[in-house]
């Protein structure tokens, strides 16, 4: 929410981004498969990226862009 303010975005901007984050997380970890019966979290291991990814929309990068970021 912090990144949506400080981008100056509504709500259908902030869901969008918001799903794209989502969606980046069930496809890193999809390989992985259930995590938490080892012992982990998988937002701990996907979620700054997907975050990144989330922030990254909110600004409006660019592909590149959004790759550096995350």
């Amino acid at each position: 929410l912090a990144a949506a303010a400080a981008a100056d975005s509504d709500g259908r901007t902030f869901l969008t981004a918001a799903a794209a984050g989502y969606t980046l997380v069930g496809r890193l970890s999809a390989p992985f498969g259930p995590m938490q019966p080892r012992g982990w979290m998988s937002a701990g291991w996907w979620g700054p990226g997907a975050g990144a990814a989330i922030a990254a929309r909110l600004r409006g990068l660019d592909a590149v862009g959004t790759g550096n970021a995350v």
